[in-house]
């Protein structure tokens, strides 16, 4: 049987947290608050599903006689970017708020370590501010890749669910205005 080696060993992940954060913080409770945006920002891009069907369904009658949903004559689907709307302003939004990290990151040399006039003086002068800013900077890069996440599923739901005969315009007329 061959040992693999892991991915990230306990010295790359010491390694790597010591970018993220001040030595001696603990960054679980902003991942949790980070995670609960992230969340948050999901459950908002629901209004989208929601304006997608109504307006999906306004497409459809019911025949009186058969009771069965035929799709209305001349029916035309609303383009995409006036259902989908702000629907990611959750995850944009979220991107700007994660550097409200920063300055509880550069405080923590400060209150907590005291520390702050020898990161100063370090040979790597960019230590300091990369401490205070990385992680936040990971956590928007993170928001913005679930927004063209939820931005391309959102996309594909409305050109592969709408009906052909309802889709007005062309692939790339549907995505911009």
């Amino acid at each position: 049987m061959r040992h693999t080696k892991p991915f990230l060993t306990e010295e790359t992940k010491e390694h790597l947290r010591g970018y993220l954060s001040p030595p001696g913080m603990s960054l679980s409770s902003e991942a949790g608050l980070f995670a609960t945006g992230i969340g948050a920002a999901f459950v908002y891009n629901l209004t989208y599903l929601s304006r997608y069907l109504e307006a999906y369904n306004a497409l459809f009658e019911t025949d009186t006689h058969t009771r069965v949903r035929v799709l209305r004559d001349g029916a035309v689907m609303p383009p995409f970017y006036t259902l989908f709307d702000n629907a990611w302003a959750g995850f944009l939004l979220l991107a700007v708020l994660v550097f409200v990290f920063v300055p509880f990151h550069y405080s923590f040399y400060h209150r907590e370590t005291k520390s702050i006039y020898v990161m100063k003086r370090l040979p790597n002068r960019y230590l300091l501010p990369t401490q205070c800013l990385s992680f936040s900077v990971l956590c928007a890069i993170i928001s913005l890749l679930c927004a063209a996440a939820v931005l391309l599923v959102s996309f594909l739901i409305y050109w592969l669910a709408t009906p052909d005969a309802c889709l007005s315009g062309g692939f790339f007329s549907q995505l911009f205005l």
